[in-house]
């Protein structure tokens, strides 16, 4: 399965493309002039997000740079439902203190946001 790939679509003057997001495996990235190209349409450098091969709690894929809310356990402690930031780094995405218990719907996360804002998605202070 190809690596895909999301990002802010730079605006055009066409007010129906204002805040849209484009999805696409071909990704091509100018470092010169801080631009990438997805699906042939440029977009904003500082948007672009990676899939993470995951879905949330109502089968929409996780993106870096979504914001969700998740279940966090803290052992014997217990735990509480959190916000937070979807970060992937050289080893992968850090999930380890979330419970993704497929058989408990309310474990699993939901996106709430993206830290990119925009349509769709509600701007987070972090």
């Amino acid at each position: 399965m190809p690596i895909r790939y999301r990002a802010r679509r730079v605006f055009d003057g066409n007010i129906s493309n204002l805040n849209s997001w484009v999805y696409d495996s071909n990704l091509r990235i100018n470092y010169e002039h801080k631009r990438i190209n997805l699906k042939g349409v440029e977009c904003e450098f500082d948007t672009l997000g990676k899939f993470t091969g995951l879905q949330d709690r109502f089968g929409t894929d996780i993106y870096e740079g979504d914001v969700v809310t998740a279940y966090f356990n803290f052992g014997p402690a217990g735990g509480e439902e959190r916000e937070a930031v979807i970060e992937v780094g050289p080893f992968g995405i850090n999930l380890q203190s979330w419970v993704f218990d497929k058989g408990n719907e309310w474990a699993l996360p939901a996106i709430v946001g993206n830290i990119h804002g925009g349509s769709g998605f509600r701007r987070l202070s972090i």
